[in-house]
This record gives C-alpha cells, sequence and structure tokens, in this order.
C-alpha cells in the first residue's frame, strides 16, 4: 500500500542485514556507496526541485507583499488661482476646470490654471462634477437634487438622490461608464444625521442607496473619484473626500475602506473639495479648491496613482507559488 511504503522496505531491510551479518547501519552505508556510484533520479529531481523553490518562494512573496491596488499620491503644488467667492464644488476634466460658488461657476485651463469664463449657475449649488464626456457640469444642490448642463447652459436633465428634500447633499463625483451605464457618487447627509456616499445610475435613473457611512466624527465637505490606471469596472473606482477642518482628505474604494489620509499642502485656507484629473496611466493632477476669510483658491499639483495588477500576472504568480511550493514538499519527504 502507499502509506506503508517505506516503513516496510525499511524493516526489511533491518531483516536482510541481521541475517547477513550486518547491522542496520553498516547495511545502509554500503547501500549508500552503491547510490553514489550512480547518479539518483530522485536527486536530480531534488537538485531541479530547488530551483523551483526559490522561484515560487519569490511568488509567494510577491503575492503577500502590497499591491498597486493601493493608490500613492506624492503631492507637489504647481499651480495657484484666487477668485474673490468662496468655493463649494471643483471638477476636472482634460478641457476645463470648473470651480462653483453658490450662485456663480468659474472656468480655468487644467494645465495653467487660466481664468476662462464665469457664468451664473442655478443656484444653492453645494458641489459639482462633469460628465464622462467632460462636456457637461453636473450641480448638486443642498437637497440632493442635480441638475446636468451642457455648454449652452440649458438644463438637460437631472435627478434626486433620495426624493425631494429628504436629504442634504455636500458632494457630488464626475460621472463614469461601467458596462455600458453611466454613474456618479453623491454624498449626503441622511434624516437621521448619518453622512454617507451613495451611488447613482444616471442611465437607468436611479439612485442606488448608500455605498458606506462615515463615522460620527467626520465631518466631508466634497467629493473626487478617478479610475485606478488601467481600470474600467466598478471596483477599480476611488474616492477621495475632503474634509474642511483639517485640511485633509482621504481615498477610499467603492465599499468604504480608508486606503491612505493625506494632509492638503496648499497655501492657505480651508480645504472644500478635491478633483483628479488622469491620463489613464499613473500620472495624474490633483486640484484642491479652498475658502480663506471670504474668498476662494485653486491650487493643483502632480501626483502618481497605482495600476491595477492584471489578472494574468495573479495568474502567474500563483503558478509559479505552487510549483515551487510542490518541489519544496517533495524534497522534504525525499
Amino acid at each position: 500500500m502507499p502509506g506503508d511504503g517505506p516503513d516496510k522496505h525499511r524493516a526489511g531491510s533491518s531483516a536482510a542485514a541481521k541475517a547477513a551479518g550486518q547491522t542496520p547501519g553498516a547495511q545502509q552505508s554500503a547501500t549508500g556507496s552503491q547510490q553514489r556510484c550512480r547518479p539518483s533520479p530522485l536527486r536530480s529531481l531534488t537538485k531541479a526541485g530547488q530551483l523551483f523553490r526559490s522561484v515560487g518562494l519569490l511568488g509567494l512573496l510577491v503575492l503577500t507583499t502590497p499591491t498597486t491596488a493601493d493608490a500613492q499620491i506624492t503631492f507637489t503644488l504647481t499651480n495657484f488661482a484666487s477668485f474673490s467667492a468662496p468655493p463649494t464644488g471643483v471638477a476636472a476634466s482634460s478641457n476645463v476646470v470648473v470651480v462653483s460658488g453658490n450662485v456663480g461657476t468659474q472656468e480655468y485651463d487644467p494645465t495653467t490654471l487660466a481664468l476662462g469664463r464665469g457664468y451664473a449657475n442655478s443656484g444653492g449649488v453645494t458641489d459639482l462634477g462633469l460628465s464622462a464626456d467632460g462636456l457637461k457640469t453636473i450641480e448638486l444642490k443642498s437637497n440632493g437634487a442635480f441638475n446636468i448642463f451642457p455648454d449652452s447652459r440649458d438644463s438637460i436633465g437631472g435627478g434626486n438622490i433620495n426624493g425631494a428634500n429628504s436629504a442634504v447633499a455636500w458632494g457630488v463625483s464626475n460621472s463614469f461608464l461601467v458596462g455600458g451605464s453611466e454613474y456618479l457618487w453623491i454624498g449626503y447627509t441622511d434624516l437621521s444625521a448619518n453622512k454617507s456616499v451613495g451611488l447613482y445610475n444616471l442611465t437607468g435613473s436611479a439612485f442606488l442607496g448608500a455605498s458606506f457611512t462615515f463615522t460620527s466624527a467626520q465631518t466631508p465637505s466634497g467629493l473626487g473619484n478617478y479610475f485606478l490606471a488601467g481600470g474600467s469596472a466598478l471596483a477599480d473606482q476611488r474616492l477621495l473626500v475632503s474634509f474642511s477642518s483639517n485640511n485633509t482628505f482621504i481615498q477610499f474604494t467603492p465599499g468604504g475602506t480608508a486606503e491612505d489620509s493625506y494632509f492638503w499642502a496648499g497655501s492657505a485656507g480651508d480645504l472644500q473639495d478635491i478633483a483628479v484629473l488622469t491620463d489613464g496611466s499613473t500620472s495624474a493632477i490633483l486640484y484642491g479648491a479652498s475658502k480663506d476669510s471670504g474668498t476662494g483658491i485653486l491650487e493643483s499639483g502632480a501626483f502618481t496613482i497605482g495600476a491595477v495588477p492584471e489578472p494574468s500576472t495573479y495568474a502567474a504568480l500563483a503558478g509559479l507559488a505552487a510549483l515551487g511550493f510542490a518541489a519544496y514538499r517533495r524534497r522534504k519527504q525525499a
């Protein structure tokens, strides 16, 4: 039987040694001398296994090392602009950076922050975002209602996150496409005073409810979002939530896991909102709108983000790890 092979072999060898007038140790020594005279297939396999073991353990090390799914942000301030009214939100695309106030909105060049045009908004705007194509502005009001405006400033749609006047909304993201549908994130405080982030399906005109809720000690003021480099699934979205009380922003997963917390390295004021502009790789620009004694400050800085590891990478590493572990077990048994 497979289970008793080694013990049975040892017992037979001992009996044969005693019959020949030899001690078991002497018989084993003689057998070892014979084995050294010709290569052992098992020994050759073990040497090869040592190589695979090294590769496999390296694979295990890589698998247990933190991956680039956690975006690492290095902030370096590059540009600065000021305006006469306190801001309520900021959004960015490759074409424009838009800053909202309570009754007015201003547009800036995304590279230089040179002022473009200003116009009156729909009033009572608490935050804004841009559409996935970067051509339409999404204005959020405190009651949870939002309107979508093209360049002509004639509303072409909108919605409400939870029924009219049933929530106080404080943040909205840029919209994004997943699986043929367009979504956006909305930050709001519900009637039970819970501060949450929820998902809205623009294509289906449906609020999908809270994705996660903050602790009672956290007081968020603004919301930004982006895809991890190479990502296109909902799980690849990352949310940056600003907190004006201590000039910080925290990166969250769609499920509400806080990955990193950063201090806003701006020049002055209280951070009101965050926006992110990526180029699809790990390079991006971070925009922050701050309030300083009744005026506004818009600043930008370069940062890097993580990439989504390819599934084939995980499969290859797992295969190496399994192969190395099998070789290691084979060596131990030998």
